[in-house]
């Protein structure tokens, strides 16, 4: 029996009374350890509330990191992963000459990524076990076609290999060369000394904004490839009087037809379509597919629910996200990332009875767009995007005083329009035609893509020529484009008459037509601002959910002062190929929605 049941019971036997003198001995102790108790409890809930407000607020809606260099392109190659890699040198090297006030803010030093190809292809022979794997150029090609950004790291001996580009400027013919001659000569000479100390890694899109934000640096993002499949209707034995729409022309390219989705609307071409039961009474509805790449020509990055065919991989640097914008294909969010692509179009084929291209059409964006920090006229006196039909300017659009109504082509109100004739006149005339395009910079006339009678031949006739009526995106049935368009004879403007395409994807409108090369000249974008691309988060969670997996990765690096023209001592021969290899980048700032007004005017100015 305890000494505390012996204090509450008085029937029973006290305890001997020489205990009794421990009791006030005890009762000090266990108020002190209360009080004890109770101010660490006390003590440990500040401590918490302290930590809580000071715990981050958590990253930015949108962000981009700055002193960005201008794209480079990687021209017939497969030499993303190079492109990429160097790339992250260059910024690492800039931001640190701007920080430490070796560079002007505008300043920013080109290294050679031939030279880097050529030394990674000889270290990778040297060093086997690490460039092995599924598409590894160097070992299975001796070239530069495919390879990993991360080699760098793992090829400590590329520090020693890193060369202004004027020693050896970069060849992309798919046929050029990829070594770089004097190598061993150039690097006894070579300012540029770098140590590489940390290689960081994110696989999740929180983990990759996180990297960026904190390293204040562009970051590598390897991402699988993939083509989308497009379905393009067609009436087989076609009946005009029970047709509501034609056939696509698109269908003549090809015998090959497939039953169409059920989220094609039937119903906008046959009569016999029962919109009550959803059935087909006579079944003369067909598709053919047409692949695309994984990319629009807005430069957004897209997955359909099902990714087709798995082309390989590509490598960019992401330059910063944007959590609220959203793409064409209305995903919300995504990264902001510099490529390695130029702006153009590349042809599509019949192949195997699809329509296949898989390159498509490339435009691209400026950071600035991605972060919506200027608008999208703004946007097109940088970043015009000429090719695009989507920024294509209608007759329509066109007032009497060459004024863009707007900004923004709308799509033409034909119960308010005047007849052709008076409308083709604000086109036609090629001088007054160049002023608009220089103001609301949008191409106005279009050519055949194709001189040659190629698989086009029977959409576009090079003895005319050709002025955008109007352009409608079908959003109920793939995104397809319908498209209008006045064709007026070269040789008799008085000859005109108007030709519909049904039904294509918008690429492939760019693949017949294109702005005449007047107009396309003035429309060039700007390399320091443009060359950037935007992949949605949604997009990369649909190659998760079909195991595809992508990943970034930073390289913490350590810049030797000396590797700076400014820290030169002078008539140093050695630093000649970094004078030759530095420039000054032009970014376009906006302070408003007008592009063409770049200041205040008046009286109290």
């Amino acid at each position: 029996m305890s000494e505390y049941q012996y204090l509450l019971n008085d029937d029973i036997k006290k305890p001997p009374k020489k205990n009794i003198k421990f009791l006030p001995v005890i009762g000090w102790v266990c108020l002190a350890l209360l009080v004890i108790i109770f101010g660490v409890v006390e003590v440990s809930h500040y401590v918490h509330q302290v930590r809580i407000e000071k715990k981050p607020i958590g990253l930015p809606g949108k962000y981009a990191v700055d002193n960005v260099p201008p794209r480079t392109f990687q021209g017939e190659k497969g030499t993303c992963w190079e492109h990429t890699a160097v790339g992250l040198l260059e910024h690492s090297y800039r931001n640190e000459g701007i920080k430490k006030g070796y560079l002007k803010k505008e300043e920013y030093v080109r290294l050679s990524a031939q030279a880097f190809g050529d030394s990674i292809v000889r270290l990778c022979h040297k060093f086997p076990d690490t460039c092995a794997g599924l598409g590894s150029g160097p070992l299975d090609y001796n070239s530069t076609d495919g390879g990993e950004v991360e080699w760098m790291w793992y090829l400590a001996d590329m520090e020693d290999n890193i060369f202004p580009d004027s020693i050896c400027p970069y060849k992309g013919g798919k046929d050029d060369p990829i070594t770089c001659d004097d190598l061993d000569k150039h690097r006894k000479n070579n300012p540029i000394k770098l140590k590489m100390t940390k290689l960081n890694s994110a696989y999740a899109v929180e983990d990759a904004k996180k990297l960026l934000y904190e390293k204040k640096e562009s970051i590598s993002i390897t991402i699988p490839v993939h083509t989308n499949l497009f379905y393009i209707p067609c009436v087989d034995n076609e009946d005009p009087s029970k047709q509501r729409k034609k056939s696509s022309q698109l269908c003549s390219l090809t015998e090959k037809r497939v039953p169409c989705p059920s989220r094609i609307y039937l119903h906008d071409f046959l009569d016999s379509y029962n919109d009550s039961t959803g059935d087909i009474i006579n079944e003369q509805l067909s598709c053919i597919q047409v692949y695309q790449p994984a990319w629009n020509m807005d430069g957004e990055w897209y997955v359909n629910d099902i990714p087709q065919l798995d082309e390989g991989g590509h490598a960019m640097q992401i330059v910063g996200f944007n959590d609220n914008f959203h793409t064409t294909n209305m995903d919300k969010g995504g990264f902001i990332v510099k490529n390695s692509w130029v702006d153009q179009s590349y042809p599509f084929v019949p192949q195997g009875g699809d329509v296949e291209n898989r390159r498509g059409a490339r435009g691209s964006h400026s950071i600035g767009f991605w972060l919506q920090t200027h608008n999208n006229w703004d946007e097109q006196s940088i970043c015009a995007n000429a090719e695009n039909p989507k920024y294509w300017l209608s007759c329509s659009d066109v007032n009497t005083n060459t004024n863009l109504k707007n900004g923004l082509r709308r799509k033409m109100n034909k119960m308010q329009r005047n007849n052709d004739s008076e409308l083709l006149e604000k086109c036609t005339n090629k001088t007054r035609g160049l002023d608009i395009v220089n103001l609301t910079r949008q191409p106005l006339e279009f050519e055949c893509r194709f001189k040659d009678k190629g698989i086009y031949k029977d959409l576009c006739d090079i003895d005319y020529r050709y002025f955008l009526d109007f352009i409608d995106i079908d959003e109920e049935n793939e995104g397809l484009v319908n498209i209008t368009l006045f064709k007026v004879l070269s040789s008799d403007e008085s000859q005109f008459s108007k030709e519909t395409l049904q039904y294509y994807p918008l690429a492939l409108i760019a693949d017949i037509f294109k702005p005449i090369d007047t107009q396309a000249e003035l429309l060039k974008s700007s390399n320091d601002d443009c060359g950037f691309y935007f992949i949605p988060y949604e997009s990369l969670g649909k190659l998760e959910r079909h195991a595809m997996q992508w990943y970034t990765t930073h390289i913490d690096i350590d810049w030797d002062k000396k590797s700076y023209l400014r820290n030169s001592k002078k008539n140093d021969t050695s630093y000649e190929y970094l004078r030759n290899s530095t420039f000054i980048q032009k970014v376009k700032e906006f302070d408003g929605p007008l592009p063409f007004i770049d200041k205040r005017v008046g009286d109290k100015i």
